[in-house]
């Protein structure tokens, strides 16, 4: 019985292992790959090209530039300096077509401002959702503003949520420039459409100033609290540990895309749970066998 329970183990863990390469979202198959040094030299060139190209650089304390102009969801043209001198700005650098992490970070971040009842966006702090995908529309991004500001007021106690919840869209240029600015670092190719990018918030002071990140998928109605409550008072919060989340796009053996970081570290989750509650069963059988035999004995 144990020999099987850990061969079941063995084998969810090897599957675990395989699927780390990426979850199959579309394109060729993997017999495309015909040889070890071509692998080898794929892996390479996305190390260089997009792992070490990643990440956030905490710049607490440096200000964020006014004078760059992004189009919000009502094709509105505004500086971003034009949301400064009112209250502090959580920004979510991500895209909106994105099938990654950008959605679990967006119903995190926005399950805890509805959580966080003493504070409201738009009388007490403004959320900006910033594309970084230089095609993406205010065609695009109304119907999700509009769903944002439904389910951020549901219990109609909120009205003036519409006022400081703000979905930019902008050039790469213009982008590049603010998610520099935030020490936001991703890597855009637009020949293979694929955008790769770390998950996290910044956290600005009503004068533009970086007070605070959020470096993960994950925001606690608690932790952001504390970052709101800081950048109220132009106080700059301490570093955050970063962690490793983000969205990987596309498989740099294959060529197909991929959600990489985010499925692995779940199928593992899953598979580990899975042989434990084996092991348990077996114990509990092997146990009930040796009482019968005992018994019979």
């Amino acid at each position: 019985m144990n020999r099987s329970i850990f061969a079941t183990i063995a084998f969810g863990l090897a599957t675990a292992l395989s699927f780390a390469q990426g979850q199959i979202m579309d394109g060729p198959g993997s017999s495309d790959v015909t040889s070890s040094g071509q692998i080898q030299q794929a892996n390479r060139n996305f190390q260089r090209d997009v792992l070490t190209k990643m990440g956030v650089d905490q710049l607490l304390g440096n200000m964020v530039p006014a004078d760059i102009p992004f189009t919000d969801e009502h094709g509105r043209v505004i500086n971003f300096g034009e949301l400064y001198g009112k209250r502090p700005i959580v920004i979510m650098p991500m895209f909106f077509q994105c099938k990654g992490v950008c959605g679990v970070e967006t119903d995190s971040l926005f399950k805890a401002a509805i959580a966080m009842e003493d504070l409201n966006i738009r009388r007490d702090y403004d959320i900006v959702m910033l594309s970084i995908d230089p095609k993406e529309t205010p065609e695009l991004t109304l119907p999700r503003w509009n769903t944002a500001i439904k389910d951020y007021n549901a219990r109609g106690t909120r009205p003036e949520v519409a006022d400081g919840l703000h979905f930019l869209t902008g050039t790469l240029t213009n982008i590049r420039k603010l998610t520099d600015a935030l020490g936001f670092k991703w890597v855009y190719d637009p020949k293979e459409d694929t955008i790769n990018h770390p998950a996290g918030i910044m956290v600005l002071s009503s004068k533009g100033q970086i007070t605070g990140y959020y470096i993960d998928k994950d925001f606690q109605k608690s932790f952001l609290t504390h970052l709101l409550a800081d950048a109220a008072h132009s106080k700059v919060s301490p570093r955050t540990e970063t962690q490793l989340f983000g969205c990987i796009m596309i498989d740099h053996v294959t060529g197909r895309r991929s959600l990489v970081i985010e499925n692995v570290i779940r199928l593992c989750a899953a598979v580990f749970a899975v042989g434990v509650a084996c092991w348990i069963v077996g114990m509990s059988l092997s146990g009930k066998n040796r009482k019968a035999k005992g018994g019979l004995a």
